[in-house]
């Protein structure tokens, strides 16, 4: 068991960005050390792969006297900056950061204080110096197959054998078991005898849609096969590597595609939520829409950012109900919503500098007020009670929150967006016992039956304005 809480000190450690754990908690100074000694550790050649400035590595730590046992780390790290990720760590069993079951979560920022240590790290120096940048090109695969490529600058001779990476890029983002780790390609070094026709696997990697490992390893004792007992794929690989290097110059340069969407688990609608939102007998829309384009300018705590979010719509099969799936620029979501105006059910998975994953799930929402109608005028509201919880957090927020709306005016569609048919009610909606006293400004478009959230007033942490830029 102090195995097990050393490790999962060592990711809380590698994992908190602005100081390590409490001294008082199991095995944190002896994390620290441990962690530290990792970091110095030469990066196993067979791992390292290179994505621009960044290096994506395996760090082996052997058991010393500081070390009670040996452990892996899989880290991305970039050569001309002080930054630094940890992807997993490998001991005893697989650890994520934050994942209480040892499913896949996103990879988190290493503290400064260890970064520097990689930094320097002379084998670490090395690698960024001798790692060249790839220079993939696709041997076979067109459309929406899986392309098979290979990266012409890995290839060299090591020990009389030539060692280079392969990849098999697939056309959609799946899963890999145990860990439910997403891969958007596959990636394998080999050693390669082209004189007896024999090859060995050294590595395997999974690699998301941004080129970030997420699972994989390195073979320590690889097996020789022989390539024409090998798969067809495998053979073409070989055949292509072992010919001459123009042959490979010839092939056409690998440029990254388009992946159909990231398979989110939303979860499912709790009885009493759909049952109220079913007894407002809202009329069926006269309209469908397919898909929108919000763009906006976000302003939090003084700094502001400008901001693009495509929305696409369905049906939800299960309830019914309106199906949202939203992507932005660091974040894909899921959601089974009232009509655009609450989410009933929802996952986002965030990306970029701060990864996690967020769910929310109402177990039950009350109405208030005229909600079929919407009359100019009229008071509504709505309370919902559920549960929102973050792969780095935990639980968070209140499980209840109150809203109180007031329909201010009736006008065109066409004046949210000149696509649009019919009419739109703006709606004043402010969130109650809300320490920063949040009120939003919608658009209800009656032929599509959609809720369109055009910004956040002014408070002290954040605001927000959109525009309805695309409709389809």
């Amino acid at each position: 068991m102090k195995r097990i809480a050393l490790l999962a000190a060592l990711v809380t450690l590698a994992s908190c960005s602005s100081k390590g754990p409490d001294d008082g908690s199991l095995g944190n100074e002896q994390a620290q050390d441990m962690f530290k000694e990792a970091m110095s550790q030469p990066p196993v050649p067979q791992s390292v792969l290179r994505n621009g400035d960044r290096l994506s590595f395996m760090l082996l730590q052997p058991k010393t006297d500081t070390s009670p046992f040996g452990f892996l780390l899989q880290v991305e790290a970039a050569c001309s900056s002080p930054s630094a990720s940890l992807i997993y760590l490998d001991g005893v069993k697989r650890i994520y950061f934050a994942s209480p079951d040892g499913k896949y979560a996103p990879a988190r920022p290493i503290p400064a204080a260890q970064v520097a240590a990689l930094n320097a790290n002379p084998a670490f120096q090395r690698a960024c110096a001798a790692t060249p940048q790839p220079d993939w090109r696709v041997l076979l695969g067109k459309g929406d197959e899986q392309w098979v490529l290979i990266d012409r600058n890995s290839l060299a001779t090591v020990e009389g054998q030539l060692q280079f990476w392969a990849a098999y890029d697939s056309p959609t983002i799946g899963h890999d078991q145990p860990h439910n780790a997403p891969y958007a390609q596959k990636r394998e070094r080999y050693a390669l005898d082209c004189a007896k026709q024999t090859f060995s696997l050294l590595a395997g990697y999974d690699l998301d849609e941004h080129n970030t490992v997420t699972d994989g390893g390195v073979f320590f004792e690889p097996k020789t096969y022989n390539v024409k007992d090998s798969d067809p794929d495998y053979r073409r690989v070989f055949d292509a590597a072992c010919g001459k290097p123009e042959g490979l110059a010839g092939l056409p340069a690998f440029r990254p595609r388009s992946k159909a969407p990231l398979v989110l688990a939303t979860p499912r609608v709790q009885a009493p939520a759909l049952s109220a939102v079913k007894q407002l007998n809202m009329p069926k829309p006269a309209k469908v829409l397919k898909r929108v384009v919000e763009t906006g300018t976000a302003h939090l705590k003084g700094q502001s950012a400008p901001f693009t979010e495509e929305k696409s719509f369905s049906q939800d099969k299960a309830s019914g109900l309106l199906s949202v799936r939203t992507k932005g620029s660091n974040f894909e979501g899921q959601a089974v919503s009232f009509r655009g105006l609450v989410a009933l059910a929802q996952q986002t998975v965030y990306s970029g500098e701060a990864p996690m994953v967020d769910n929310v799930g109402l177990n039950a929402i009350a109405f208030s007020g005229d909600w079929k109608n919407m009359p100019v005028g009229a008071q509504l509201g709505y309370v919902t009670d559920g549960k929102m919880s973050n792969s780095v957090v935990g639980e968070y927020g209140k499980p209840r929150q109150a809203f109180d709306c007031r329909v201010e005016q009736q006008l065109p569609a066409t004046q949210v967006n000149g696509r649009l048919s019919g009419q739109a009610k703006k709606l004043r909606c402010a969130h109650l016992e809300d320490n920063l006293k949040r009120v939003e400004t919608l658009y209800y478009l009656e032929d599509y039956g959609y809720f369109f959230r055009a910004g956040v007033d002014p408070n002290a942490f954040f605001h927000e304005e959109r525009v309805l830029k695309e409709v389809e």
